[in-house]
């Protein structure tokens, strides 16, 4: 029993030993990263501290010997200054807060704030919204412009086509207007009267009026006879029957004419 008591007293001296161990190890790399990011901030600020211009090498302090022997002044110096220091967002992951200097440029110009790349970026989207904007504008009144030249294109074509087709129909009216006048002329001229014996050629009222009363008589008998017909107006067979055929080709009357020589008019 004394022994396995003494060997638990050594192993919890080990533990101990191990952890106070380990406790100074993390507080000695705390220190040591503390003092790291300390002096490396006071080097960023005598980086932006301006040096005024010194008037000759002596007042610049004493001069850095080199591993030759040369003594090092003000240019070695310079260039410390324009060598790149470490980073003092060392650990922030890539983060960025609002007051950042960033290099908007690209080029290594200006600076600006990440507020004012922000404004610039909107800017600069708004600008490329209008633009395409625009050019949907520009190639909707395009095709609107073609559209309504189309239009124009097929409103004229549709004229002209009306225009031909009115002209088509004024023609063939006036054809058929001249075609029942000549039938009417060859039909007036070829009423006679005969009087005392002797064979005389109507006048022209004359021979209007015995036309209209010919079919006038047509009109009101409905069904006659040929020998009847040419007995009332003083006319041959032959003349009755070349006169109603003339009439029927005018379209002044309508008639059936059967094998007995009666013809029947409808109206």
């Amino acid at each position: 029993m004394a022994q396995s008591h003494g060997s638990n007293g050594a192993d919890q001296q080990q533990t101990a030993a191990v952890v106070w161990l380990i406790v100074a190890l993390v507080i000695g790399i705390v220190l040591y990263l503390s003092y790291f990011f300390s002096s490396q901030g006071k080097k960023k600020k005598e980086k932006k501290t301006p040096v005024p211009a010194r008037p000759n090498e002596a007042s610049q302090g004493p001069a850095v010997v080199g591993p030759s022997g040369r003594r090092r002044g003000p240019r070695m110096r310079v260039q410390r200054r324009d060598e790149p220091e470490p980073d003092d967002n060392f650990g922030d992951f890539g983060g960025e807060s609002d007051n950042e200097v960033i290099d908007a440029s690209g080029e290594g110009g200006g600076k600006i704030g990440a507020k004012k790349r922000a404004k610039m970026i909107a800017k600069a989207e708004k600008k490329a919204e209008r633009e395409a904007l625009e050019e949907e504008r520009a190639e909707r009144k395009k095709q609107e412009a073609l559209l309504e030249k189309e239009r124009e294109k097929d409103a004229k074509q549709r004229e002209a086509e009306e225009l031909a087709k009115e002209e088509e129909l004024r023609l063939l009216k006036e054809k058929k207007e001249k075609e029942e006048y000549e039938e009417y002329l060859k039909l007036k001229e070829s009423f006679i009267i005969e009087e005392s014996g002797e064979i005389g050629v109507l006048s022209e009222e004359e021979s209007q009026a015995l036309l209209q009363e010919f079919i006038d008589f047509i009109k009101g008998a409905k069904v006659v006879q040929l020998e009847d017909l040419a007995l009332k107006f003083n006319l041959k067979t032959q003349e009755v029957i070349e006169r109603l055929e003339n009439l029927q080709e005018a379209g002044r009357i309508t008639g059936v004419m059967d094998d007995r020589g009666k013809v029947y008019f409808h109206f």
